[in-house]
């Protein structure tokens, strides 16, 4: 549960580094990202949401992958959850997205 969100970036954040040292990411294959996400705001249950409603891209939620490198030029992709995804507030909804990791992504994380 992510509450108190006060700044446009905040969300909940999932450092894999132990899965991928348990279990390699290998270069090239498709990794498939199924999230579950629930979106509450306080007297507002059962209305839609802003992105619901508008799709404008500042209201709606985004999935963002940063890749750490030791040289500090960290890579980043996003994928937007638009419209017809997210839908009112309190009912759940399913994003999902594909990674794939290419060679220089891997070499120095």
């Amino acid at each position: 549960v992510v509450t108190n969100i006060n700044k446009p970036w905040q969300g909940p954040r999932l450092d894999f580094t132990k899965y991928a040292l348990e279990c390699p990411l290998i270069e090239g294959a498709k990794y498939l990202i199924t999230l579950r996400i629930k979106v509450d705001k306080e007297s507002f249950e059962g209305q839609m949401t802003p992105c619901g409603e508008t799709n404008d891209w500042r209201e709606c939620l985004k999935l963002t992958r940063k890749i750490m490198l030791s040289d500090q030029n960290d890579r980043y992709s996003s994928q937007r959850v638009n419209k017809g995804i997210v839908g009112k507030y309190g009912e759940w909804f399913t994003f999902t997205s594909t990674w794939t990791y290419e060679a220089d992504d891997l070499v120095d994380t």
